[in-house]
This record gives C-alpha cells, structure tokens and sequence, in this order.
C-alpha cells in the first residue's frame, strides 16, 4: 500500500496488517515531521503535508489514524 502524495509505502499479507503498518508509519512521519518542523515545512516538497499531518497528530490514538486511511 502506498499513500497518495505522501512517500509512504508498506507491505503486509492483508489489508489489516498493511493498515497497521501504514497507521504506524504515519504517527512516526506526523511526529517527525513536527519535531523538525522548519525543515519539512520550509522542504519544497513537504510543505502540502502539513495539514494531514496536523490531522494525524489531533487524532488520540492509533485506531483513530487507520480510520482516516481510505482505500482507492
């Protein structure tokens, strides 16, 4: 699974693995991201992030992040 303009990509035997794997990398790429928040935000291609990012971290927990994922 990979997420639409966001470079993170994961792979699992079913769609609740990957899920998991992809709400994981999110809440670590959120964290990152804000605790180097001048150079991503200043990045050229990282600034669009920022709202989804900001989603992400206002979620309380992780089951809260799998459901902001949604499936094309």
């Amino acid at each position: 699974m990979s997420l639409k303009d966001i470079d993170i990509v994961e792979n699992a035997d079913s769609i609740e693995g990957v899920t998991d794997l992809i709400a994981d990398s999110l809440i670590d790429y959120a964290q990152e991201y804000m605790d180097s928040f001048s150079k991503y935000y200043n990045s050229a291609n990282r600034k669009a992030h920022l709202p989804f990012v900001l989603k992400v971290i206002a979620q309380p927990d992780c089951e809260a992040v799998k459901a902001l994922i949604h499936y094309a």
